[in-house]
């Protein structure tokens, strides 16, 4: 099997310890940090830096009666009149493209409840020599119950790979560890700034002695940045710091998670913080889950249908599904360990508690053509809206499980009515039940 267009969204989630989040402010403050090129509320408020400033506007979504088409538009605020440019304009394109799909899974309710999406440029990690490179697209999702998501955007090379290297190589990138990572400055100083700070309440000499080595820290990000070239588009990017030799997918996820809470929380400036010190409102809960969700749309071999699909790569779907490549001493079942979802032939779906996997078949994507878009959306971003569900009703359980283990009571009812009304709209998204039977199926106790 040779693979020739296919992303995988390495999705990492937890939730934020505190009070709910003020996901409307949180759109400005991850602009205002540098954290985010561009962020952009469910209500279609948007947020993004222009030359330096701070600049807003509103996002319409303008769908037709049969939501098989929609014009997005951006409406400026007062003193917004230059809009998004270079990548924070394509950043805009794709989170209205992505909100347009999460409303024609799930209809005109208000779901997924109040959140902000925020894009964070781009991330290359480096394993070995130089040239041995993979590059990230990081994308935030922030919720106001404190359930939060990192997905990774990994997008294929626009060459064929081979089943084995895709995955070892790509499915398995969590396993493989990264000698450099190439971050945003932002994230390459504030990384290191939430860490100490984090710590316990520090003595007024103590916080001087921090001051003056983030100074210090931050004057070498300043030298080491350099601004690169990538798919059209200009990153500015600096090495983020390792407490190890080695590090992961995770460990990038969590370093990044955590400084996203440190930054929600409003840290003071240098002379606030040496007065005051600083305990933030939110802290990482006890708990975080990393699972790829695999989008391929195009192979050597694609069947017409995709019940011919599972047929004919059968052993193919399920090397995949196992993470593992059929070797000589461990031979991989000949069908598939879970079973397609999708009621109807236009693509596959696999879901397990560790992945999802999603497969079109050459019928399906010729019905999509008079939607396509460059970026792949109308093949992807709606079965990752449905994914990014999934996510969310499993980190919602997790943190209703830890209020109910600390007793916070007002917590735990408000998490309880957010997850009560998730299940509900789920068992409705769709007149087949095929959303409800992804979220039972993507359930970790299964």
């Amino acid at each position: 099997m040779l693979l020739q267009e296919w992303e995988i969204w390495h999705t990492y989630s937890t939730y934020f310890d505190g009070p709910s989040i003020d996901v409307l402010s949180a759109t400005r403050w991850l602009v205002d940090s540098k954290l985010a090129t561009l962020a952009m509320h469910s209500d279609g408020r948007t947020v993004w830096r222009h030359e330096g400033r701070i600049r807003e506007g509103v996002t319409k979504l303008t769908m037709a009666p049969d939501m098989a088409s929609c014009r997005i538009t951006m409406q400026p605020s007062p003193g917004g009149e230059y809009g998004p440019d270079g990548f924070a304009l394509e950043a805009w394109a794709q989170a209205g493209q992505f909100r347009y799909c999460q409303m024609r899974v799930f209809g005109d309710r208000e779901f997924p409840p109040a959140f902000t999406r925020a894009y964070l440029g781009e991330f290359t990690l480096y394993s070995g020599d130089e040239s041995s490179c993979a590059h990230l697209y990081p994308i935030l999702v922030v919720f106001d119950s404190g359930v939060v998501l990192l997905e990774f955007r990994l997008i294929s090379p626009g060459k064929n790979i081979a089943l084995g290297e895709f995955v070892d190589r790509f499915v398995n990138m969590f396993q493989i560890p990264f000698d450099k990572a190439d971050v945003s400055p932002s994230l390459a100083s504030l990384g290191i700034e939430s860490h100490y700070r984090a710590a316990k309440r520090l003595p007024i000499h103590l916080r001087l002695a921090l001051l003056w080595l983030q100074k210090r820290h931050d004057r070498a990000i300043s030298s080491q940045t350099t601004v690169s070239d990538s798919e059209g588009f200009s990153f500015a990017r600096a090495p983020l710091s390792r407490s190890g030799d080695k590090e992961t997918l995770a460990d990038l996820a969590l370093t990044t998670l955590a400084t996203v809470a440190y930054v929600l929380g409003r840290p003071p400036g240098p002379i606030g913080y040496l007065l005051r010190g600083h305990q933030g409102p939110f802290k990482l809960g006890n708990y975080w889950s990393g699972r790829p969700h695999i989008h391929i749309t195009r192979f050597r071999g694609q069947r017409r249908q995709a019940s011919d699909n599972d047929q004919s790569f059968a052993a193919e779907i399920t090397q995949i599904l196992n993470r593992q490549v059929e070797t000589p001493r461990s031979k991989a079942p000949s069908w598939p360990t879970t079973n397609n979802l999708r009621t109807f032939d236009d693509y596959s779906v696999f879901v397990g508690s560790h992945m999802t996997l999603w497969m079109w078949s050459l019928n399906g994507l010729r019905r999509q053509e008079s939607w396509a878009d460059p970026n792949r959306g109308h093949l992807i971003y709606e079965h990752q809206a449905t994914a990014e569900v999934l996510e969310y009703g499993h980190l919602l359980n997790r943190a209703l499980f830890d209020r109910a283990a600390y007793g916070q009571s007002q917590s735990f009812e408000e998490l309880w009515l957010k997850l009560v009304q998730t299940q509900q709209i789920l068992a409705e998204a769709t007149h087949f039940g095929e959303i409800r039977e992804l979220w039972m199926c993507g359930r970790p106790d299964q």
